[in-house]
């Protein structure tokens, strides 16, 4: 299916804003230059505050090659769904083994751990290694290093790897045809577990456990909750009158006005020593 028109139809298409592994290939390249793009589309963005509850999927992916390819286009032979749970506040983690005498919260232990879509990905393209694609890289790059995405092979290979992951919804493409998509669901690969990991964030915004287990078990009115919390624009911060931007202003009662109308030298002398106050260095420039 090419690009376009994929992207045009990603609300008529089931797996369109999913994450998961693809094969994909740019158009219109001479023989010698083709090679089939296997990769990742929705690495999890984690955030303790955030309410987004969108990540990128394989449309944006897309859309992201289709932009780079231009004026040219590609094409997407199939793509493997990696299910995900994002709560705001959480990431969804393997997480390593707690060593003896570790006893660091798990949010500060993140940097051990992996995403699951990344060890598919992992898996993805050793299975095609193993059927006999070949990886291309830069020059002088060992390839047993490279973590590129392009390979050299046949699409029979490409998609044999695909299906050999064995877990997730696969679909494959026929031509701009969205009647002619088949989707076959794959249970034989091995489980892994993951994790959600509460992430380090302000005291203020906190998520409790009975929320969480409602959102992984995709409980309709609090992920309608959610997203409406989502769409919620926070009120403008409250900020100093120093910092307003208009002029500086000083409320002096009337009858001191009057002092100053008249002359007077104490009233006078305040005023004076008022100007000569030390201001800020935000307040540089700024008028009273």
């Amino acid at each position: 299916m090419d690009f376009q028109y994929f992207i045009e139809n990603k609300k008529q298409i089931e797996v369109a804003e999913k994450p998961g592994l693809y094969i994909v290939m740019q158009n219109h390249l001479p023989q010698q230059y083709q090679a089939f793009r296997l990769g990742l589309a929705g690495k999890p963005v984690d955030s303790a505050t955030s309410t987004r509850l969108k990540d990128s999927n394989f449309a944006g992916r897309l859309g992201m090659y289709l932009q780079t390819w231009l004026p040219t286009s590609g094409t997407v032979f199939a793509v493997l769904t990696v299910p995900r749970t994002q709560i705001m506040g959480f990431a969804e983690r393997v997480m390593p083994a707690r060593e003896e005498n570790d006893n660091r919260p798990d949010y500060a232990r993140l940097h051990l751990s992996r995403s699951l879509i990344g060890i598919r990905e992992e898996q993805y393209h050793r299975l095609a290694l193993r059927y006999g694609m070949r990886r291309l890289t830069m020059p002088g790059v060992d390839p047993n290093k490279s973590r590129s995405e392009f390979f050299k092979g046949t699409l029979q290979q490409a998609m044999r790897a695909l299906k050999s992951v064995g877990v997730g919804d696969l679909y494959t493409f026929s031509g701009n045809n969205i009647n002619q998509i088949q989707k076959q669901t794959l249970k034989r690969g091995d489980v892994i577990q993951t994790q959600q990991v509460p992430l380090r964030g302000s005291a203020r915004f906190t998520v409790n456990k009975d929320v969480v287990d409602l959102l992984q078990a995709d409980d309709p009115p609090t992920k309608r909750a959610v997203e409406r919390l989502a769409k919620v624009k926070p009120a403008s911060t409250r900020r100093s009158p120093r910092l307003a931007g208009d002029k500086l202003v000083f409320e002096v009662p009337g009858r001191d006005l009057d002092a100053l109308a008249r002359g007077d030298r104490r009233t006078r002398k305040a005023v004076q020593a008022l100007g000569q106050v030390r201001r800020s260095p935000r307040l540089a420039g700024r008028d009273a």
